[in-house]
C-alpha cells in the first residue's frame, strides 16, 4: 500500500486551515496519508489554531522561524511517504484527487510527477481556457509557463525528489517554479484531466515590493534553466520571459491603480509590445492600457474607454506552447538586395505563431549581415559550407520546431495572409498533409508580371502532378511535419527540379488541399529562367522517370501529355532574353519533342512554326543578322502563349459516352455536333453494341485524339451505357444517342450550370439548397432528316425535382442530362432490365438523392422516328410499367410522400395518366394502320380511367376519338384521306401531350 505524505504550512488563519485541511483529511485513499502540518507560532497563527486537531494521521512540526521555501524543505526531510505533495492553506482538494493521482503514477511508473487542472474558487477565472492534458517530457512547457500553476497540484514521488535535490531557498517565490523545472528535467510527467484543485485567488499583493521579488525571483529561474541550453531551447527564451511580464502586468493593472503600480504596468506593457509580437498588434488594447498608466487622466479614463479595458487579456495572450505551430525555412544564398523584403513577408503574417529559420548557404555578399540586422525573437539563423538549395532546405528542416513546416525562397514573397489560410485549410481537412495557394509572378522591381495556372486540385493529386508542378515554385507549400519527415525531405542529388519531385513523392503518399488565392509572389529572373536548359530538362526527365516508375498502372497513359507540358515550359524557359545559341539550339529539339507528344500540337502549329524559326536563325546567324530578324525582346510572338495549350487535367472534364448500334447513318452527324462544342475538355467513348453495319469503322475514320471506341456483343442501349461509364474518365458523364444531336453550347452551359451554380436568393427558390449533381436542357424534336419538327419539352424545374420528375418525364430523351460521376455510381447506372425505358428509370432514381438544375434554352435536338410497328409502343408500355411499378415502390420513403403519404394515389393516377398520354402519341405517330388505332384506343381509354378530368375538354376529346375510330376501322388508305382532308386531325395526337399535367390533385 503506497503511503502519500501531504506537506502543509500553516500561516493563515484558523478558519482557512480547518478548511484546507478538511479536505485533506477526506480524501478517498484518506488511510494511507501522513500530513506534516508545518506551524509557525505567531499571534496571528497560535499553537491553539492547531491545538484542536485530533487525527493521528496529522503530525505537527514546528518550523521557528525559517523562510517558507525553507518549510518545505523540512517537510520534504520529515516525509516519509513513497509520494508527496504540498498544500497551500486556503486551496482546497476534491475528494479524489489523490488517489486519480496516484492512479495516474502507478499506470506510468517511469514518471516522476503526476498533477491536474486547477480552477480558482473565490471569483470568475481570468484564463478559463487554459487546460491542456500533456503527458511525457514537459520541461520546454513548464520553461514557457507554469501549467501547475500553484504547489498544491502536483504528486511526486520521493524518489525523484531525492534525485534532484531540496528547493532552493535563495528563490523565494520562483522556488516551486525551479523545483518543477528540475523534476521535469529529470522525469516524465503525467496528467489526470480533471479539475482536481480549487485554488484560492492570491490577496492583493503588496504593490510593488511583491512584484519586483516575483520578477527578481522568476527571472533568476528563466536564467538558470537556460543557461548552457542548445540554440533550439534559447528560441523558447523569448516566449518564456513575455509570458512572465504577461504575468506581471496582469498584477500590475490590479485595481485601484497607485503611482507605484503605474509605473510598473508602464514598464511592464512597454517591454511587451516591444518583444512580443503578436502582442504587439492589439494596438488598441496597447493604446487604452497605456492611458491608464498616466494618473492624470484616471478620471477621464475610467468614464471612457477605461470601460472596457479588460486586464484577463494579459493571461489570455500567453503562450502555452513553447513550441511555434509553424516553422518557416529560409535558404540563403548571395541574396542581400532581396532577403529583407522576404523576411518582412513573414513578420508581417497575420499569423504570428510561427519561427522563421534562414539558412545561409555560405554566402559571399552581405546577406548574414542583413539578416542579422533584423530585431525579430522568432528569426533563427544558421550557417553551413554551400551545398545548395535541396540540402539547405533539408538543413533547415532539421532545426525546425513547429508542426507545420512552409519553405520559401529567399527572392520570394507571401500575401499576409498566406500561413493562416493554409493552416486554416489543412485544420479543416485532418486527412491533407499539404496546403498550396496560388502563384502570381513578379518581377526583379517587385511588380506583377503575369499570373500563375491558379490551378485548384484537392484530395489525390498525383496524376495532376504528373501532368507538372501545379504548385509551380517551392516558395508555396504548408506541410505537416510528419509528411516531409516520412519522405525524408529533398533529395540533394537533384541539381534542377528537387520541388517538383519533392511534390510527387508528396503526393504519392498524402492528400493536399488547395487555397484557391494567390498568396505566393514568385520572382521571375530571365538570367536565371534561361541558364542551362539542356541540364534543367535532364534532371525533370529524371524526376518524371522515378515518378512513373511507382505511379499505379492507371496513370502510366499520361506520360506523352506530361512530356508534352514539359517541353512547353522549357521552351518557354529556353526563350527568356537575352537569348543565346545553346538554348537556340535545344529550343528546336524541344519543338520536335512538342510534336512527338502532344497530338493537339497542330492547333497551336503557326506559334510552334515561328518559335523554331527564330531559334534556327539564331543558332545559325550572327547574332547582330539574327536579332534584326527576331528581337529577342519582340520576335514576334509571344512563348508563355504555349502554356494556353498545356493539358493541366490528367483526364477530361466531360465523357461523352455515345452507345452505338447500326448507326453507320447518323453516328459522323452526332459525334460532329460533339466536336463542334465550345467546351472542349472532353473525351468521347463510343461504345458499338454488337453492330453488324460499318459503325466501328465510321467511327476510326474520324480524326481526333478524344475519339475512343470500344466493342461488346450486343446488350442493349442502358448496359452499353454503363459500359463506356467503366472507360470514362471525366469529372462528368454525357450520354448521347448515335441518332441525336447537340447545339455548340450544350457541355459549357450544363457544365457552368452545375460547376459556377449559387444558391438563389429568391424566396420562392429558397429550397434550392444543394449543389446540383445533374444538369438538363429544353428539347427540340427533329426529323429523320435532321429538320426541326416543334419544341418538344421547355418544362423548367430546379433543385429537388423528384415529385415533378415522377408525374412526367420532362428530361425527355438519355441524351440530355450532364451528371456529376459520383452520382452515377452512387446509383449504380443505368438498369439494363428496363428497356427501353432504363433512362426514365435512372432519372427517377438519381432525383431522389441529388438536386437538379435546368438550363432554359433547348441544347438536346432529339430525333423523332415514326415506330414501324404497333409492338414497340407495347414494348415501350411494358417498360414503362415495371419503371413506375418500380418507382411507386420506393415513394413512400421519399419526400413529399414520407410526410404525406396521403398524396400517393393522386400521384400515381396522374403519372399513369401522362405515361399513357404519351404512349398514345406514340402509337398514332406513324403510318396510320387498324393495329395502331385498336392500340391507341385502348391507350387513351387508359388515360381517361386515370385522369377522369380530361373529359372536360370535350371538343378535344371528341375529335381525338373520331381520329382513333378512323385509324382503327377505316382502310389505312381512307384514314390517310381524311388525314389530308382535315388538316388539324393529324396534329391531335401531338396536341395530347400539351394536356401533360405537372401536378396532381388530391381528392377531398
Amino acid at each position: 500500500m503506497t503511503l502519500t505524505s501531504v506537506i502543509i504550512a500553516s500561516e493563515s488563519d484558523e478558519a482557512e486551515l480547518h478548511e484546507t485541511l478538511d479536505s485533506v483529511l477526506h480524501q478517498t485513499v484518506a488511510e494511507q496519508l501522513e500530513v506534516i502540518l508545518l506551524h509557525r507560532d505567531t499571534e496571528e497563527n497560535s499553537s491553539e489554531s492547531v491545538a484542536t486537531i485530533d487525527d493521528s494521521r496529522v503530525r505537527v512540526v514546528p518550523v521557528g522561524n525559517r523562510s517558507p521555501v525553507a518549510c518545505w524543505n523540512l517537510g520534504l526531510r520529515e516525509a516519509t511517504g513513497d509520494t508527496i505533495a504540498f498544500m497551500k492553506v486556503g486551496d482546497r482538494w476534491t475528494p479524489d484527487k489523490l488517489e486519480r493521482q496516484q492512479a495516474a503514477l502507478a499506470e506510468n511508473p517511469e514518471a516522476g510527477v503526476a498533477y491536474s487542472w486547477v480552477e480558482f474558487s473565490d471569483e470568475a477565472t481570468p484564463w478559463g481556457d487554459r487546460h491542456q492534458e500533456l503527458q511525457g517530457n514537459l520541461w520546454p512547457y513548464l520553461l514557457v509557463w507554469d501549467f501547475l500553476e500553484t504547489p498544491s497540484n502536483p504528486l511526486v514521488r520521493k524518489a525523484a525528489f531525492n534525485a534532484v535535490g531540496e528547493f532552493d531557498e535563495n528563490l523565494k517565490t520562483g522556488a516551486a517554479w525551479d523545483m518543477g523545472l528540475r523534476l521535469a528535467r529529470q522525469f516524465p510527467f503525467v496528467c489526470v484531466p480533471s479539475v482536481s484543485l480549487l485554488r484560492r485567488q492570491p490577496m492583493a499583493l503588496d504593490l510593488p515590493l511583491d512584484l519586483a521579488q516575483w520578477e527578481t525571483d522568476r527571472l533568476a529561474v528563466l536564467d538558470r534553466a537556460f543557461a548552457g541550453e542548445t540554440e533550439s531551447i534559447q528560441s523558447f527564451h523569448w516566449k518564456s520571459q513575455t509570458n512572465l511580464y504577461k504575468h506581471l502586468a496582469y498584477w500590475a493593472f490590479r485595481p485601484p491603480l497607485t503611482p507605484e503600480s503605474r509605473e510598473l504596468a508602464y514598464r511592464y506593457l512597454c517591454y511587451l509590445a516591444e518583444r512580443d509580437p503578436a502582442f504587439r498588434d492589439e494596438a488598441d488594447f496597447i493604446s487604452v492600457a497605456l492611458l491608464a498608466t498616466h494618473s492624470d487622466l484616471e478620471e477621464e479614463w475610467l468614464a471612457g474607454v477605461g470601460k472596457t479595458f479588460d486586464r484577463a487579456f494579459f493571461l489570455q495572450s500567453i503562450a502555452r506552447s513553447p513550441y511555434p505551430t509553424i516553422s518557416v525555412v529560409v535558404p540563403a544564398y548571395n541574396c542581400q538586395t532581396t532577403i529583407r523584403a522576404t523576411l518582412d513577408s513573414l513578420f508581417n503574417q497575420t499569423f504570428k505563431d510561427l519561427e522563421v529559420l534562414v539558412v545561409d548557404d555560405s554566402s559571399t555578399d552581405e546577406t548574414l549581415s542583413v539578416v542579422k540586422a533584423i530585431e525579430d525573437p522568432r528569426l533563427r539563423v544558421f550557417s553551413y559550407p554551400n551545398a545548395g538549395p535541396a540540402a539547405t532546405r533539408n538543413r533547415g528542416f532539421n532545426h525546425i520546431l513547429g508542426q507545420y513546416v512552409s519553405f520559401i525562397d529567399a527572392d520570394d514573397l507571401w500575401t499576409p495572409d498566406k500561413l493562416q489560410a493554409q493552416l486554416d485549410a489543412l485544420e479543416a481537412n485532418p486527412d491533407a498533409a499539404v496546403a498550396y495557394s496560388w502563384t502570381d509572378y513578379i518581377d526583379e522591381s517587385g511588380q506583377i508580371i503575369r499570373p500563375g495556372s491558379h490551378l485548384a486540385v484537392n484530395g489525390d493529386v498525383l496524376s495532376h502532378l504528373l501532368l507538372g508542378d501545379f504548385l509551380e515554385n517551392s516558395s508555396n507549400a504548408l506541410i505537416r511535419r510528419e509528411a516531409v519527415a516520412a519522405i525524408e525531405g529533398f533529395d540533394e542529388t537533384l541539381i534542377s527540379a528537387p520541388d517538383w519531385d519533392f511534390f510527387l513523392r508528396l503526393a504519392d503518399r498524402f492528400l493536399f488541399v488547395c487555397v484557391p488565392q494567390a498568396q505566393i509572389l514568385y520572382r521571375l529572373r530571365p538570367q536565371s529562367m534561361a541558364s542551362d536548359v539542356v541540364r534543367h530538362e535532364r534532371y525533370c526527365l529524371t524526376v518524371l522517370d522515378r515518378a512513373y516508375r511507382t505511379a499505379p498502372q492507371a496513370f502510366q497513359s499520361l506520360r506523352s501529355q506530361s512530356l508534352a507540358n514539359l517541353y512547353q515550359y522549357l521552351t518557354y524557359r529556353a526563350l527568356q532574353p537575352p537569348w543565346n545559341v545553346k538554348n537556340c539550339q535545344a529550343v528546336v529539339g524541344f519543338i520536335e519533342n512538342i510534336h512527338r507528344y502532344d497530338p493537339f500540337a497542330h492547333e497551336y502549329s503557326d506559334l510552334l512554326g515561328k518559335i523554331v524559326a527564330a531559334a534556327i536563325t539564331h543558332s545559325s546567324l550572327p547574332r547582330d543578322t539574327a536579332q534584326r530578324l527576331y528581337p529577342d525582346t519582340d520576335p514576334g510572338f509571344e512563348a508563355e502563349d504555349l502554356f494556353q495549350y498545356t493539358r493541366s487535367r490528367p483526364y477530361p472534364a466531360i465523357s461523352v459516352i455515345i452507345p452505338a448500334y447500326n448507326a453507320e447513318d447518323t453516328i459522323t452527324e452526332t459525334i460532329d455536333t460533339v466536336l463542334q462544342q465550345t467546351f472542349t475538355d472532353f473525351e468521347i467513348i463510343v461504345i458499338d453494341d454488337g453492330s453488324s453495319d460499318r459503325t466501328v469503322e465510321v467511327v476510326k475514320s474520324i480524326d481526333d485524339p478524344r475519339i475512343k471506341v470500344f466493342s461488346y456483343p450486343n446488350a442493349g442501349q442502358g448496359e452499353s451505357r454503363n459500359r463506356g461509364a467503366c472507360h470514362a474518365q471525366g469529372e462528368f458523364f454525357a450520354f448521347l444517342d448515335a441518332d441525336d444531336l447537340w447545339t455548340p453550347h450544350k457541355l459549357e452551359e450544363l457544365y457552368n450550370a452545375i460547376v459556377k451554380w449559387e444558391q438563389p436568393t429568391d424566396p420562392e427558390r429558397r429550397y434550392e439548397n444543394r449543389k446540383p449533381a445533374v444538369a438538363y436542357s429544353w428539347v427540340d424534336w427533329i426529323d429523320e432528316d435532321g429538320k426541326h419538327l416543334e419544341r418538344g419539352c421547355d418544362y423548367t424545374c430546379n433543385g429537388y425535382i423528384y415529385p415533378k420528375l415522377l408525374l412526367s418525364d420532362f428530361i425527355a430523351g438519355g441524351s440530355n442530362i450532364l451528371m456529376w460521376r459520383g452520382a452515377f455510381y452512387q446509383v449504380r447506372g443505368f438498369n439494363p432490365e428496363f428497356p427501353p425505358a432504363e433512362d426514365r428509370d435512372m432519372w427517377l432514381r438519381l432525383a431522389e438523392k441529388f438536386h437538379f438544375v435546368a438550363v432554359e434554352k433547348p441544347h438536346l435536338r432529339y430525333r423523332q422516328v415514326p415506330t414501324s410497328q404497333s409492338a414497340n409502343v407495347e414494348r415501350m408500355e411494358r417498360s414503362q410499367l415495371r419503371v413506375l411499378e418500380a418507382a411507386f415502390r420506393r415513394a413512400p420513403t421519399q419526400p413529399p410522400f414520407v410526410e404525406h403519404p396521403d398524396l400517393l394515389p393522386a400521384y400515381e393516377r396522374q403519372t399513369y395518366a401522362n405515361s399513357y398520354k404519351y404512349l398514345t402519341f406514340k402509337a398514332l405517330d406513324g403510318e396510320p394502320t387498324q393495329a395502331r388505332g385498336k392500340l391507341a384506343a385502348r391507350l387513351f381509354w387508359t388515360v381517361l380511367k386515370n385522369e377522369p378530368q380530361l373529359w372536360q375538354e370535350r371538343r378535344f376529346v371528341l375529335k381525338f376519338w373520331l381520329r382513333i375510330a378512323a385509324t382503327a376501322f377505316l382502310p389505312p388508305t381512307w384514314t390517310q384521306r381524311i388525314l389530308d382532308r382535315f388538316p388539324t386531325f393529324p396534329k391531335l395526337h401531338r396536341e395530347l401531350l400539351f394536356y401533360t399535367k405537372m401536378d396532381a390533385i388530391v381528392d377531398n
